[in-house]
């Protein structure tokens, strides 16, 4: 999430100006935690070695100039604040229709377009797509949604050019694919308040780890049963039923909270009993969480001012030091 502020300095005047990019602590995103530069960090360098990069892969000045666009069009979406209509409905604030305009402009969609989506949500129900309005409690949700699925999808399209460039097949054998491989299994996190994406990051650090138990000690060491080698048989830690908990395609959480949300009533007490319900002996490993105790007479603490965050802090995330 870097990019966010690196654009800041690494741009041009000419071209922050016609994105209407002032400087970072201007938006919403990227001034809740308080710091919009880090001791250490050069942005201007790193942007100049991230474009460096990216040409190196044969990005063209008008793919870096779409994805500047994008990554400055979520910024003014982040601006895009809510104003309860007279029906009760959201909608977005008429005093922030200028990022609204400035988002749909850099994005090339009309302003009418991205209001709609800003303000609607839509669910399948019986393989029938039905569009409902936002409810004002709800709004933030949603805006912050999209915002994090185009920066997604910005994310994966540089990833696959990436990969595209570093695929490389030779006379037809399938053993000279040449590729870079980066792996990275120590990024657990725990947070006072974790989201559902720590939770993947987590879980998807645990898959990381079962494949690198096994390929790294489990096999290696029935490879050496199987040749008679003198070996003191080593315990592999197993992590496959708390995956299994987590991915089972029934009985699973990601199955049976996808489950839950489509419910016409959704209701995480719901969920709860459900997923207790079907876990079996892994019900040991978990506990419901409880609320905090409020003590009476107990003074509320001031926040504390955070270093600068992540643009997905920020967005509802846990806030964590950026980077």
């Amino acid at each position: 999430y870097h990019i966010f502020y690196f654009i800041f300095k690494g741009l041009s005047g000419g071209a922050l100006e016609a994105m209407s990019l002032g400087k970072p602590s201007d938006f919403w995103y990227l001034k809740q935690g308080g710091c919009t530069e880090v001791d250490g960090i050069d942005d201007k360098k790193e942007f100049g070695d991230l474009m460096e990069s990216l040409k190196l892969f044969r990005f063209s000045d008008d793919d870096l100039s779409s994805i500047w666009n994008l990554t400055a069009g979520i910024l003014h979406v982040g601006q895009c604040s809510m104003k309860e209509d007279d029906s009760g409905n959201a909608q977005c604030d008429p005093a922030a229709k200028i990022n609204l305009d400035l988002a749909a402009e850099l994005w090339g969609i009309s302003s009418d377009s991205l209001n709609e989506r800003l303000t609607t949500a839509s669910m399948e129900v019986m393989k029938k797509t039905i569009i409902k309005k936002v409810a004002p409690a709800k709004y933030n949700d949603n805006r912050d949604a999209i915002s994090k699925a185009l920066f997604e999808n910005s994310f994966l399209f540089v990833v696959e050019r990436i990969n595209g460039e570093l695929f490389h097949l030779g006379s037809g054998d399938v053993k000279k694919i040449m590729f870079i491989g980066v792996l990275d299994i120590f990024g657990f996190e725990n947070f006072i308040t974790n989201s559902i994406e720590q939770f993947c990051i987590n879980f998807t650090n645990e898959k990381i780890q079962g494949y690198f138990n096994y390929n790294i000690i489990a096999s290696e060491q029935e490879e050496y049963i199987k040749e008679s080698v003198l070996w003191k048989p080593m315990k592999v830690p197993d992590n496959s039923d708390f995956v299994e908990m987590i991915e089972h395609k029934k009985n699973g959480m990601f199955a049976l909270l996808d489950s839950a949300c489509k419910a016409p009533k959704p209701s995480p007490e719901n969920f709860v009993k459900e997923f207790f319900k079907k876990q079996g002996k892994m019900k040991q490993y978990l506990e419901k969480a409880k609320g905090p105790k409020k003590v009476k007479g107990q003074k509320k603490k001031k926040k504390e001012k955070s270093n600068r965050t992540s643009v997905a802090a920020r967005l509802r995330l846990p806030k964590a030091h950026r980077g």
